[in-house]
């Protein structure tokens, strides 16, 4: 059994390294310019595990620039596999930028072109806002700040906290699951959106948001919470039996364990390191890995 742990948190560690590229921009408001691409392209070929070659990347911007023609040169694919250094890149891309852009239509190709570009990337990536790129790095290293909770939408127009992270500041200030948020910082939240709270919500580490929240059926209260690293548990067990603390073998076996992986990530393996221990101190014949909601 020993063994099979230890395969396992070697395959994880493997998984973390594993994830789709993903480029950060800002949104589509920018200028045509083939600087700008040649980073993106330049990111992906550092940080992706199979990246395309940077003249199929090229082709594949060009391509979707000519989709809104009638015809496209036949000599394209052609002309861009001779290319073969940032420099013919640019002027390049100058040239297309001369033919197939105007002012008019400038950030709509901008936004074409990079679309066309990362297409061809394994893994189906994207760019994301600068903003919404440091928080996937936060949670990919699970250093999220924040105040380590979870939220939906009510049909009422108010969000509602459907988890509240033990540990997290927010626990530690009193914030419940089913608490209702009816202001963040003398604002109120009925019937924004949820990007729209979250974006509240969020700040640098060591600032302070206050909320007003409600449990169902009781007053309101106010609650000054510091924002700071919110760890956030990758995996969980059969049920919680106080907050923080979960029971992993099943209550009908109890020399089978259940590991429920909620997603994969630096901590992963560390955590499984910790399970161990405690697998270990009790009669075990099996584990039951269940990654279906895994990410």
């Amino acid at each position: 059994m020993h063994r099979i742990l230890t395969s396992v948190i070697c395959t994880l560690a493997l998984m973390v390294t594993l994830g789709t590229s993903v480029v950060a921009d800002e949104p589509s408001t920018e200028s045509f310019q083939s600087e700008r691409f040649l980073e993106i392209m330049q990111a992906v070929q550092d940080y992706h595990i199979d990246p395309p070659a940077n003249q199929q990347m090229i082709l594949s911007g060009v391509r979707a620039l000519y989709e809104t023609r009638e015809s496209r040169p036949n000599s394209l694919s052609k002309q861009i596999s001779a290319l073969s250094s940032n420099e013919q890149f640019a002027s390049f891309l100058d040239s297309c930028c001369k033919e197939l852009v105007t002012p008019e239509n400038e950030a709509q190709s901008c936004e074409r072109f990079i679309k066309g570009m990362l297409s061809c990337v394994p893994g189906q990536a994207s760019r994301l806002p600068a903003k919404e790129a440091k928080v996937r790095a936060q949670l990919e290293a699970n250093r999220y700040v924040g105040i380590g909770i979870g939220l939906h939408k009510l049909d009422n127009g108010f969000p509602q906290i459907n988890k509240s992270i033990f540990g997290g500041s927010g626990y530690e200030a009193g914030v419940r699951s089913k608490d209702l948020i009816l202001e963040v910082n003398g604002s109120s939240t009925e019937g924004k959106s949820l990007g729209e709270v979250v974006d509240e919500l969020r700040g640098e580490e060591g600032t302070e948001v206050t909320l007003v929240l409600q449990q169902p059926e009781q007053p309101t209260r106010t609650l000054t919470i510091k924002r700071q690293v919110t760890f956030i548990p990758t995996i969980e067990g059969t049920r919680e039996v106080i907050p923080g603390r979960w029971e992993y073998f099943l209550e009908a076996a109890p020399q089978i364990a259940i590991l429920k992986f909620i997603q994969i990530g630096p901590s992963t393996a560390h955590e499984l390191k910790k399970i161990e221990v405690e697998l270990r101190s009790r009669p075990l014949k099996g584990i039951v890995l269940d990654l279906k909601n895994a990410s």
